[in-house]
């Protein structure tokens, strides 16, 4: 190839990428993207807000590990999500992303098994009961997380109902944890 072809055929890739590119760099609060205006009117947003009080560090509320790191929550991409680190450190170290998806809190969990189960919930400031949606690395018959509900007790106080839909059985597991001091 020439370099006059070469050069005709860069500047254009490079012209190309500015006039796809454009409709999403540019700044200005009044060219936010849609999904974010969407979002922060949500119904979901308020089962949101809650959640983001849960950043920091929480501690086994009862049982033989009661007083143990369990589990924490940082509020991240700029706050429209939530991430959960379930036992970190540990073998089994879990994260789970959450955030508002249409009028409804989605969740996604990177779990220990190696699928990605994804749920959403119905929005919710006390309780939010999340449902299995779909996910990914699940096929037909392998075992996933099918169903968690999250319960704010109080300001240092919440629970978590698990749900573990395994090849004909299942089994649910309750966790509860207190804001470490």
């Amino acid at each position: 190839m020439h370099r006059k072809h070469a050069f005709i055929l860069c500047a254009t890739s490079i012209v190309a990428l500015f006039v796809i590119a454009a409709p999403i760099t540019r700044g200005g609060d009044d060219d936010k993207c849609v999904s974010q205006k969407s979002a922060a009117t949500s119904k979901a947003q308020p089962a949101l807000e809650k959640l983001k009080t849960l950043a920091g560090e929480w501690v086994f509320a009862d049982g033989e590990n009661k007083g143990k790191l369990a589990v924490v929550y940082t509020v991240s991409s700029g706050g429209t999500a939530v991430v959960e680190r379930l036992f970190p450190g540990s073998d089994h170290e879990m994260t789970t992303v959450f955030h508002v998806d249409g009028d409804r809190l989605m969740m996604t969990h990177y779990c220990a098994v190696g699928n990605q189960p994804r749920m959403h919930a119905e929005p919710a400031t006390d309780r939010l009961a999340f449902a299995f949606t779909g996910g990914s690395n699940i096929a037909a018959g392998d075992g996933h997380m099918s169903a968690m509900t999250l319960t704010f007790v109080d300001d240092d106080h919440f629970n978590e109902q698990w749900t573990f839909k395994g090849a004909g059985d299942g089994h649910s597991s309750t966790f509860r944890f207190e804001r470490k001091k």
